[in-house]
Formats: structure tokens, C-alpha cells, sequence
């Protein structure tokens, strides 16, 4: 069986089996949404039922109202305006019905599954309630006509019937479903491809200014952290220098003050040959290196007990050549302190007393170094004295030998060239594998002695060539400030220069970690002839004048195997830095003076006496001449 049923979107009627009642169907005309009633009649009265969707009925076609057009869909009158079709549920723009969420039940003519449902539904639905609005006012009308005549009374006049008004029912509003709006996307205009890549190395440009600005602003701002920095260091470190120099200069001024009082009232000499003399002129030699007057009464009653020991016959007792060296020391500062004081006008002494002074100097010199001669073993070594009775090789004679000889040669004393290339020969010649020397023949190296033998071989490369030995690049010099920053070569040339950097190499190995008063006169002694600044990295005036500073001595002395007064005159020539003074006035002290040049012969250099009776040749003990020396090798 089959019963007919009518599309409420499009009015088409169809025929649908029995087995669809109570369930909704899909139009396949327009694809709306059909209800199919719960019971349906036959059709035609037991006649066979048709199959779904056959039409029984022509199809009404919907009108077009002026004004409107035509859906292509369904053929309803749709605006001019209109976006989707009320009717059908057609997209007018996309040609597409829109999406329903009724499932696809028989999938008609309407277009793909479900397209358009939803509207169709919507319009259906406002249709049928329009259908239910007529009905309704239809029955109402209907009842109103078929209402039974009232009984009018008899010889009544006929009256106006009153008519009821009706209340009008308005149907309810259809729903307009709004068409979806779209907002167009509008599309990026396509950019030219080299002006792109323009644009993009511009930008890359500007970043990278900006990266380089931004590094230089942090490199200025480093430089300038590290220029503060600096400035701070060199602040501390100034500081520092000035702290540690205050103290040393206290340390020399109590030392002075101890000396003094050992020597209150001068020394006494009672005309005999004691080694006592010797330690006086250490004490003597340390006051005037480090600025004592000398002419303060203790330090002048000293100088005529040195002069009468230059006078009779020196060296002869057993020490000899010590006492003859340091006495030569003596007598050369008091001669430099005197033409200071002439120069400065500070000098109180008529012209004939000074030139008397000078004379007797002179002489006394030359006494002082025929005594040392007459000390010598051989044609280099020197022995302790002639009343020792001692001789062979020792470091420490040989050093205070040369002293006594370079003090001669300040003192307008020419000596001949080759005594200093024998000298340095020799030395050569003592030094050990290692760069270091020793005492005496079979004693272990020591610190002491090895500064010794750099010393004198430094004297002997000054007297050669006429300036210091430049061993380092820069070298802060008190007394040659042109030198500071001056650029030398490390690597040494000659056999003199490579004794003296193989020494170098033994103490720096060694360390200067030692606070030995010998030690350290010879080794400020030994820097400052080569220009040295630091030993393997250490600056060795500074280390260790801190730490004689923090040593010494409530009463100003300090300790020493050779007791505290030669102790104390051996520190203060170390922290008076007493060979450096030496290069004051000019960088090599030693040569010989312009109004009285160098002997080629014997070395006597003749000046006047105040005594006719004294040797005419000071030097008569200087080696004999060779006129072809030989050349300087290490042994």
C-alpha cells in the first residue's frame, strides 16, 4: 500500500510505501525535508502500490511576482538581491545548495547529500503554519455562517443584527534566515622580486650599522673600563712605591744614625797595620753613598786615619787587599761628594785647600793601588795580603780587587787596556759549567759569589767598552732615565756577554731569596752594571728591600755572619742603591778624563806630589803590556 504525500518547499505530491509512515523523506525534486504521516490510505482502493516518488498529480508550477526572478532551481520568485533561495535553499552566487544536516534518504534531482536542508526545513516549516493560519480562519468563517437563526418575537420591529468581531489571528512571523556574508580576501599584490631583495639587503645593512655601532659603543666602553682600571693600578701601584719608598728611606735614615754612634768621635788610628781599617772604610762608604755629610765630626775624624793608611805602605797586613779596596771606595766618594759641593757652591774651602785636596786624593790613590799589586799572584788573582802568606783563587778577594781598581780609575789613574781583558779572562776561565762561581777551589756555589764574579765581569765589559751591558728590553735606571723603554737585543754577542747571561741563568734558577748582606751589595751591584730589572720574572731591588725594611732592627742594624755594623753598611748600600749613583752624572764612569788620557805605556800617569820623595809611578804594579792580547773565548 502507498499513500500520496505533498513537498510543502516545491508542492510536488508523491507517492511513498507504507513502510515510510511516521518517518521524513527527502524531496526529490527541490531536496526538501517531507513528514510522512503515521497512516496512509491506499490509493485507488486496493490497486497495487507504485513505487516511491512516482508523481500521480502534475506539479504546480510556483509563480513569479513582478519584480522578482525566476530560481533556477525550483522556479521560485526569488528578489533581484536575494543570496540563497528561500524556497529551494540555493546558493544564487555558487549555483550550490546550502549544507543540511537531514540525512540523504533518496537523493534526487535536489543535488548532493543534504545540500540545502536546513533553509528548506525553515521554509517548510513557515509554509505549513500558514497552511494551519488559513485552516483556521476557514473554520472559523465557516461556523459563523452555519450558526441556527434566533426566534425574532412577533410585532417586533426587526432590529440590526450585532455582529461579533472576530479576532483576526496573525500567523507567526516567518523567520528570515540572513544569507551568510563573505568578506572578499583581498589579494597581496605580488611584490617584484629584486625589489624585495632590495629591500631586504637594506635592512640587513641597517642591522648590521646597528650591530657594528652597538659593538664599538661597547668596545670604547671596555677600553674605557680597562683605562680606569689602569689608571687605578698605576694609582696602587704609585702608592704602593711611595709607601715602600718611605720606609726605605726611614730604614737607610735609622742605619745611618746606628753607624754614626758606632763611629762617635771617629775612629782612632794608632799607626799600626790592623784589618780594622777596612771595616771603617765599609762604614765610611755607606754613609757617604747614602747622603751623610762629611764633614759632620764623626765621619770627618775617619778620613785622615785612611789617608795616613794610604801613606805607609798598605796591603802588607793580612788583609790587605780587602782593607786596600774599601779604603779606594772610601777616598772616591769623598773625592765625588767634594766636586758635588765645588759645583753646587756648597764647598767652604779656599782654591788652594782644594786643589791641596786634590792632589793628596790622587795620591793616595795611587799608594792604595801599588798595595794592591803587590797582593797579586801571578799575573790575576790577588791573595789576601802580603803578610798572609795565602794564595790561589778567591771570588771574594778578586771582587773587592776590582772595586779598588775601577775607584783608581775614577780617580784620573789610567790603567792599560789589556790588565781588563786579562781580568776578564781569568774569570772566564773560574767560572763553573753551571754560570755559577765559587769561593775557593773544591766549595760548592753560592748566591754571593756568583753575583761576585757577574760583577766584576760587568766592570771589566764597562772599562772594554765604555757603557753598561744592556741585558734586558727596558730598564728603569735612576741615573739614566734616557735608557727607560729603549729597545736592546736580548741575545749576547760576545764571550763576556755569555758569561754574564749563563750567570744570570744559575741565579735565576736559584732564586734571590736570601737576605745576606754581602749577597745583596753584590747583587745590586751586579743588576745595576747590566741593566737588569728582574731576575726570572722577580724584581729583585724591590722583593728584597721590603723585606730588609720588615727585618730590621729596633735600634736601626741589621744581623749579619760579619756582625751588625758591616751588615748594616753592606744593607744601606743596597738600599741606597749605591752603584747606580754612580751613573748620576754619566753612563760610563771610568773613562778616562779628557785633560789626561790613557798611559800607552807603563800606566804612570805623572802628577804632582806634595811630598818629592813619593813614587813617581802609582801603577808600577800593573802587568806588562801585550800588544797582541788574546781573544776572549770561554774556557
Amino acid at each position: 500500500m502507498s499513500q500520496i504525500v505533498t513537498c510543502s518547499g516545491c508542492h510536488k505530491q508523491l507517492k511513498v510505501k507504507e513502510e515510510l509512515a511516521g518517518k521524513r523523506i527527502k524531496c526529490p525534486s527541490c531536496g526538501g525535508a517531507i513528514s510522512v504521516p503515521g497512516a496512509a490510505k491506499a490509493a485507488g482502493g486496493g490497486a497495487p502500490a507504485f513505487d516511491l516518488m512516482d508523481e500521480i498529480a502534475p506539479v504546480k508550477k510556483p509563480t513569479v511576482a513582478a519584480g522578482q526572478k525566476p530560481c533556477p532551481k525550483c522556479g521560485s520568485g526569488v528578489s533581484s538581491g536575494a543570496v540563497i533561495c528561500t524556497n529551494c535553499g540555493l546558493d544564487l552566487r555558487k549555483g550550490t545548495l546550502v549544507a543540511s544536516s537531514l540525512p540523504d534518504l533518496g537523493g534526487g534531482a535536489g543535488g548532493g547529500s543534504g545540500e540545502g536542508m536546513t533553509l528548506k526545513i525553515v521554509a517548510g516549516a513557515g509554509a505549513l503554519a500558514a497552511l494551519v493560519v488559513v485552516g483556521l480562519i476557514i473554520k472559523f468563517s465557516m461556523g459563523a455562517m452555519s450558526e441556527p437563526e434566533r426566534p425574532v418575537a412577533m410585532n417586533q420591529p426587526p432590529s440590526n443584527p450585532i455582529i461579533t468581531p472576530q479576532p483576526v489571528i496573525k500567523p507567526p512571523p516567518v523567520v528570515a534566515v540572513p544569507a551568510p556574508t563573505f568578506t572578499p580576501v583581498e589579494s597581496a599584490p605580488v611584490e617584484d622580486a629584486a625589489a624585495a631583495e632590495e629591500k631586504k639587503q637594506a635592512a640587513d645593512f641597517a642591522a648590521r650599522q646597528q650591530a657594528e655601532m652597538e659593538a664599538q659603543k661597547e668596545a670604547e666602553r671596555l677600553k674605557a673600563l680597562d683605562e680606569q682600571m689602569a689608571k687605578a693600578k698605576a694609582a696602587d701601584r704609585a702608592k704602593a712605591e711611595k709607601e715602600l719608598q718611605d720606609k726605605i728611606n726611614k730604614a737607610i735614615e735609622n742605619g745611618q744614625k746606628y753607624l754614626l754612634s758606632q763611629y762617635a768621635g771617629g775612629y782612632k788610628y794608632n799607626g799600626q797595620f790592623v784589618d780594622e781599617i777596612g771595616h771603617t772604610a765599609l762604614c765610611v762608604y755607606a754613609l757617604l753613598k747614602s747622603g751623610v755629610n762629611p764633614d759632620i765630626p764623626a765621619v770627618a775624624l775617619t778620613i785622615e786615619p785612611m789617608l795616613f793608611y794610604a801613606q805607609n805602605s798598605p796591603g802588607v797586613e793580612s788583609k790587605g787587599t780587602y782593607n786596600c779596596g774599601l779604603v779606594m771606595l772610601a777616598l772616591d766618594q769623598l773625592r765625588e761628594v767634594r766636586e758635588r759641593q765645588l759645583t753646587e757652591g756648597s764647598l767652604v774651602r779656599s782654591k788652594a785647600q782644594i786643589a791641596s785636596d786634590r792632589l793628596r786624593m790622587k795620591d793616595a790613590m795611587r799608594k792604595l793601588l801599588v798595595g794592591l799589586n803587590k797582593n797579586q799572584k801571578g799575573t790575576e788573582s790577588y791573595s789576601y795580603g802580603g803578610g798572609a802568606g795565602r794564595g790561589g783563587h778567591d771570588m771574594s778577594i778578586q771582587q773587592y780587587a776590582l772595586l779598588g781598581m775601577w775607584a783608581a780609575r775614577r780617580t784620573e789613574i789610567s790603567l792599560r787596556e789589556d790588565w781588563w781583558i786579562k781580568q776578564a779572562q781569568y774569570l772566564m776561565s773560574i767560572q763553573q759549567p753551571d754560570g755559577s762561581w765559587v769561593y775557593k777551589e773544591g766549595k760548592p756555589p753560592t748566591r754571593a759569589m756568583t753575583t761576585a764574579g757577574i760583577g766584576s765581569l760587568a766592570i771589566c765589559y764597562l772599562m772594554l767598552n765604555k757603557h753598561r751591558l744592556e741585558r734586558q728590553d727596558t730598564y728603569d735606571s735612576p741615573g739614566d732615565p734616557a735608557a727607560a723603554g729603549k729597545v736592546v737585543a736580548k741575545v749576547p754577542k760576545t764571550d763576556i756577554e755569555k758569561a754574564i747571561e749563563h750567570g744570570f741563568d744559575w741565579l735565576g734558577a736559584q732564586g734571590i731569596n736570601e737576605l745576606n748582606p754581602y749577597f745583596l751589595y753584590g747583587l745590586e751591584r751586579a743588576c745595576t752594571l747590566t741593566k737588569t730589572q728582574e731576575i726570572n720574572g722577580v724584581d729583585w731591588y724591590e722583593t728584597n728591600a721590603a723585606r730588609l725594611v720588615a727585618t730590621q732592627a729596633p735600634d736601626g742594624s741589621w744581623g749579619g755572619g760579619h756582625g751588625p755594623t758591616t751588615a748594616t753598611a753592606w744593607n744601606i748600600l743596597f738600599l741606597s742603591r749605591a752603584t747606580e749613583h754612580l751613573f748620576d752624572k754619566e753612563s760610563s764612569p771610568g773613562d778616562a778624563p779628557a785633560s789626561e788620557p790613557a798611559s800607552p805605556g807603563d800606566g804612570a800617569t805623572p802628577v804632582p806630589t806634595p811630598d818629592p820623595a813619593a813614587p813617581a809611578a802609582a801603577d808600577a804594579g800593573t802587568p806588562v803590556p801585550n800588544t797582541n792580547p788574546p781573544a776572549l773565548t770561554n774556557p
